[in-house]
């Protein structure tokens, strides 16, 4: 984000400095996926506004379609936090990683979840803490995201 030092632009900061970084602030975008691993587009190098788009990384809101014929890992290449719309079909899992090799998660079909990506991890954020009981009532069986975040 690009934030103007005191006195720069004069006449032209709201539109030069803090208009083009709402819309990756606010922004919304929606990406297919089938069976190939996506890694999100982003700005090469450093950039202090958005470009023209803004890229899919640069966004808050990442909508995730189409029908799963194999499991997806999707690599964030912008640390931030994400909001993830998961509204993928099929039996496989649709998972998030950082450019980094840290933790991998997984967020389960027709399920939004908030996640947070520091360049290594991507983590959830406002689950419930460790240890704490969760009422799974009426689960027939264990989603496949659970499956796919549990280490052997």
């Amino acid at each position: 984000m690009f934030i103007p030092g005191n006195g720069d632009l004069p006449g032209l900061w709201g539109s030069n400095a803090i208009n083009p970084d709402m819309v990756a602030i606010e922004g919304v975008t929606t990406i297919s996926a089938s069976n190939a691993p996506i890694v999100l587009t982003s700005p090469s190098g450093f950039t202090s506004t958005p470009s023209a788009g803004p890229t899919q990384a640069q966004n808050a809101v990442l909508k995730f379609t189409g029908a799963l014929t194999g499991s997806v890992q999707v690599t964030l290449p912008i640390p931030g936090y994400y909001i993830i719309d998961n509204q993928t079909t099929g039996a496989f899992v649709l998972g998030f990683r950082a450019i980094g090799s840290g933790q991998i998660i997984a967020v389960d079909q027709q399920d939004v979840q908030h996640v947070y990506n520091d360049g290594t991890n991507v983590r959830f954020v406002n689950l419930g803490r460790i240890g704490e009981t969760a009422m799974w009532a009426g689960l027939a069986a264990i989603p496949a995201w659970v499956s796919a975040c549990t280490i052997p």
